[in-house]
């Protein structure tokens, strides 16, 4: 779909989640990265500082665990 991602959870009745381009670069590169990586990731793919990288990642993993979209 572009630039978005849809993540569809299953377990509670298909619910479906759209990422915007940020969320899906983070989203796309979750996996294999810490969340300082993820914050390099983001200042060099967008023109963003450290502290607003760093903020963003910390929310948008806060919000991954609030929906139980990410297990540790």
């Amino acid at each position: 779909m572009g630039e978005k991602t849809l993540i569809i959870d299953s377990r509670v009745g298909k619910c479906v989640h759209k990422l915007n381009e940020v969320g899906s670069l983070l989203w796309n590169h979750l996996e294999k990265n810490s969340e300082v990586d993820l914050c390099k990731i983001l200042m060099n793919e967008y023109e963003v500082d450290e502290l607003q990288a760093s903020q963003d990642v910390s929310e948008f993993i806060q919000t991954l665990r609030k929906l139980s979209l990410l297990h540790e």
